[in-house]
């Protein structure tokens, strides 16, 4: 006890003489610089350091950490404060418990970000989660991290309940948690572990008695453009989180490399869970390719999967199948609200192509998606079971509308690319092109490359848009009234400059990609005043849908506002 006691003083004297030593040193942009110790754990603590709050950024010195420890930092919505490696990565590398554990702290960001290199934060070899956001933990971003390695996972984020009742559903709630373009590979559990599991409930025993205490939710998660390679579990797991969730433009390999039942998938909706699910490319996992338990209102569009569950269990069925998507039975969806499952290209998956279980669902819609060479087409048709249903099996209870879908088991008269090197893309003369159905009512005006769709006649089928070969920042259609867009995050300025074209009066909105409206306005512009400036006064979502309509001409374009 005497040794634990010292090496905590020694850390705490360790961190307080690296925070004096160097302060606001000219060209870092740093308030204060930490060094690190490869021996003693490190302790970053809101409460010891003068002068750090809203706008601060704390910077660490490259080299090896034992461990690092955040606690008691409060930034604003406005101004976060700032954790960021400079000069060169920093290492952690040590069988802990933890790498990185962030409690009691409000509006932090954790930014790996270091010029040169792809990630300026390594953590490998732990003997828990690479980063735990808990304790309280809200309003989080973590960016630019590589995580490997882990005996849990690569990143957590959630406060358990306890006897304390200070983390239960009516005493704390988690806001927004943003992760982005994280490596993480090799992990014994799942790659992101976001949210409780336990929704609808979890026992505990507090003063000799069984109490049933309800985890607390989270109102906003984003996670986007992550790799995960080799988890152990699932790779991206989202739970109690209701409302303001999506999941997108994430590269999913090899999930479920343990083959642990019941946590085996690419990417899951857990209990309690409300989360838009699009552009995500996740392949040859032994896991299902998107598994959603949450709530209904969600849209699952523009997803790649391939090869999904295929080197589990091979030629099983039954308890060990695995669908490209599978939507299961859930007791908590208010209002029966439907799912949206669009434009998905599903290729060789070993079970069905999409599974659809949820009876507390209504009005449910399966437009333009592609399904190719379900595996259990041939145990369908020994069980005299429709083998249509081994590319959608939907519960007779279900109320469902299938449309412009496209199913086959031979992968080549489709018109991909090139179906020996997985490129899924379509060919101008594939069966895919045009034949799709309208689905910008729902918001949906961009393909799984963020391109501009439809191009055309009308929509493709699939997750690509057939492209004609442009290439631009936007890719927007050849005729549009929109020329370019720029988007100024420090001051919250957008500027439209319109093509030559545009004359009269138009509407012109912005929203984000679940629809709500930002900003609307009618516009008379004259040809030739073609740029058009829009201040804001708060921050706009990380990607948001600009419209410009005159009731006969429509034009949109996304834009990505990191």
């Amino acid at each position: 006890m005497i040794i634990i006691r010292f090496l905590k003083l020694l850390s705490v004297l360790f961190v307080i003489i690296s925070f004096q030593s160097e302060n606001l040193v000219s060209g870092q942009n740093c308030d204060t610089i930490l060094y690190g110790n490869p021996s003693i754990y490190t302790l970053i603590d809101g409460n010891n350091l003068s002068g750090i709050g809203p706008g601060s950024t704390i910077c660490l010195k490259g080299g090896n950490y034992y461990q690092i420890r955040v606690i008691n930092l409060y930034g604003s919505a406005e101004q976060a404060i700032t954790i960021k490696p400079i000069d060169s990565v920093v290492h952690i590398n040590n069988n802990t418990s933890y790498a990185i554990k962030v409690g009691n702290s409000r509006y932090l960001h954790l930014d790996g970000a270091l010029s040169g290199f792809d990630y300026g934060v390594n953590i490998s070899g732990t003997g828990g989660n690479g980063i735990s956001v808990d304790d309280l933990a809200s309003d989080i971003e973590i960016n630019h991290f590589e995580i490997s390695n882990t005996n849990i996972a690569g990143i957590m984020a959630k406060t358990d309940p306890d006897c304390s009742f200070t983390s239960t559903r009516d005493s704390f709630t988690m806001y927004n948690v943003h992760f982005h373009h994280n490596y993480i590979h090799h992990t014994r559990t799942e790659g992101f572990y976001i949210g409780s599991s336990f929704f609808n409930g979890k026992s505990l025993q507090c003063n000799g008695q069984d109490t049933i205490v309800y985890p607390h939710i989270i109102k906003g998660v984003s996670v986007h453009h992550n790799r995960l390679e080799y988890t152990g579990y699932d790779g991206i797991q989202v739970s109690s989180s209701t409302e303001n969730c999506s999941i997108h433009d994430n590269i999913v390999r090899f999930d479920s490399d343990k083959g642990q039942y019941g946590q085996m998938s690419g990417i899951i909706v857990g209990d309690g869970a409300s989360c838009d699910c699009y552009n995500n490319d996740i392949r040859f996992g032994k896991g299902i390719g998107i598994e959603v338990h949450g709530t209904g209102g969600q849209r699952i569009f523009n997803n790649i999967i391939v090869e999904c569950g295929r080197t589990y269990r091979p030629l099983t069925q039954g308890a060990y199948s695995k669908p490209g998507i599978y939507v299961s039975y859930n007791l908590y969806n208010p209002g029966n609200l439907p799912y949206q499952i669009f434009n998905n290209t599903i290729y060789k998956p070993k079970s069905e192509g999409i599974r659809f279980s949820n009876v507390n669902a209504t009005d449910n819609l399966f437009y333009n998606n592609i399904i190719i060479d379900p595996g259990i087409w041939d145990y369908y048709d020994s069980s005299n079971i429709p083998t249509i249903q081994s590319y959608i099996n939907v519960n007779v209870n279900v109320n469902h509308v299938e449309k412009t879908n496209y199913f086959s088991r031979n992968s080549q008269v489709f018109g991909f690319v090139d179906t020996l090197n997985y490129n899924l893309k379509l060919q101008k003369w594939s069966l895919g092109v045009d034949n799709g159905s309208d689905v910008s009512a729902w918001n949906i005006v961009f393909d799984v490359a963020n391109q501009t769709r439809p191009i055309g006649k009308s929509y493709d089928i699939g997750a690509y848009e057939y492209q004609t070969g442009e290439s631009s920042n936007l890719q927007k259609k050849q005729i549009s009234l929109i020329k370019s867009v720029w988007y100024k995050k420090s001051n919250k300025q957008l500027k439209v400059e319109f093509a030559n074209i545009i004359h009269g009066k138009y509407q012109l909105s912005i929203s984000d990609i679940q629809g709500k409206r930002y900003y609307s306005e009618t516009k008379t512009i004259n040809r030739g005043e073609s740029v058009h400036i829009i201040n804001f006064k708060t921050s706009l979502p990380d990607i948001i849908i600009l419209s410009v309509d005159n009731n006969k001409v429509h034009d949109s374009v996304k834009i990505i506002t990191q």
